[in-house]
């Protein structure tokens, strides 16, 4: 729903490879209509806490190109090796990177280019310590993140992907990078005095590997890329630096 009205494909219009929001035609990027809109059946409803996600159909096929390439979905399971790629603890205390164009951490207004954080994913013990709301706001099908210290996704970001870098070489050295989706923006607390994004806090993301039986359903089975070694698994393959978002 937007207001009281409902969210239909016609309304909505997608911009593949934009970068200045600022220009309205830009070299390498795509325009594409939706040809469907998939919201979880929970989203907004009993259990909604984590369901905050939707698949959108394009009316036609991306062209890759230098500036348009996919992000792999975050496996989360494993009929070989009998492994649950959706446990979080491998990832604790690893950066994960987010872009978007929101909100800075002074409230102002969303920004023209985007802007990238590397934030850290946090336990679930460490995020529900820090702060009562986060016992009505998460649940086993979300995760938290960030450094609470200025840096991370604010008002406008929702939607935005937290991504991990996993290299194809089993010794996570000189191998290609493919770039996988572990979380989506959900939630932030609200600073009262600035009316934004409270960034001094955890930001709360749905975990995209616990819904991986839901998203399969409209992605074909195929295209899904398993994690090359187990090595790698713990999105350690490279490490970047902290920028404020």
């Amino acid at each position: 729903m937007v207001g009281d009205r409902e969210l239909t494909p016609d309304r909505l219009l997608l911009y593949l490879g934009k970068f200045n929001l600022n220009k309205w035609t830009e070299p390498g990027s795509q325009a594409r209509e939706v040809k469907q809109i998939y919201i979880h059946p929970n989203y907004g409803g009993n259990g909604g806490v984590g369901s905050d996600l939707a698949v959108l159909e394009m009316s036609s096929h991306a062209e890759y190109s230098p500036y348009v390439q996919p992000a792999c979905i975050w496996p989360w399971r494993s009929t070989e090796d009998k492994v649950d790629y959706s446990d979080l603890s491998p990832l604790i205390g690893k950066l994960g990177t987010v872009v978007g164009w929101g909100r800075d951490e002074h409230g102002n207004k969303v920004s023209s280019i985007p802007r990238l954080a590397s934030i850290p994913i946090v336990s679930q013990e460490e995020c529900l310590r820090s702060g009562q709301s986060y016992a009505y706001l998460t649940s086993n099908r979300t995760f938290c993140a960030g450094f609470r210290n200025g840096t991370g996704p604010c008002n406008g970001d929702s939607g935005g992907g937290l991504m991990f870098p996993v290299s194809e070489d089993e010794n996570g050295r000189n191998g290609n990078i493919r770039w996988f989706l572990r979380g989506i923006v959900s939630l932030s607390l609200l600073d009262f005095k600035k009316g934004t994004c409270d960034l001094n806090n955890y930001i709360i993301f749905t975990d995209v590997s616990k819904y991986g039986d839901w998203i399969s359903q409209f992605i074909d089975l195929d295209l899904f890329y398993a994690f090359p070694s187990r090595q790698n698994r713990n999105g350690s393959a490279s490490t970047s630096t902290t920028t404020e978002a």
